[in-house]
């Protein structure tokens, strides 16, 4: 049961996900613009950061100590900075696709 449990969260938060930047890529530019490298409504991303969200929180709310909330927010940017780092890593170098590109910033 565990995995439908994922596999929804995962299609529902990488559809959620797309919506959003969608709208917030197309405001911005002022035209449509598909924010995935993916044909369809999918950033498959923002599932798996999900994913690894409520992994996070179901593993320390086992654990009780007095900065938990403090804890889990350094370990979840942590840990989806280097999620994002990793599939950027990959595309640039595999698929020779620049994901972010933030040298103009």
């Amino acid at each position: 049961m565990w995995f439908y449990k994922y596999l929804f969260i995962f299609a529902l938060f990488s559809i959620v996900g797309w919506i959003i930047e969608l709208i917030y890529r197309s405001i911005r530019s002022h035209k449509l613009i598909n924010p995935g490298f993916m044909i369809g409504c999918v950033v498959p991303l923002y599932g798996v950061g999900t994913i690894i969200l409520n992994l996070i929180s179901i593993l320390i709310s086992k654990i009780s100590f007095e900065y938990k909330i403090i804890f889990i927010f350094f370990m979840s940017m942590v840990l989806l900075t280097l999620l994002e780092l990793i599939c950027g890593f990959i595309f640039l170098k595999f698929f020779h696709i620049r994901l972010w590109d933030y040298r103009n910033n």
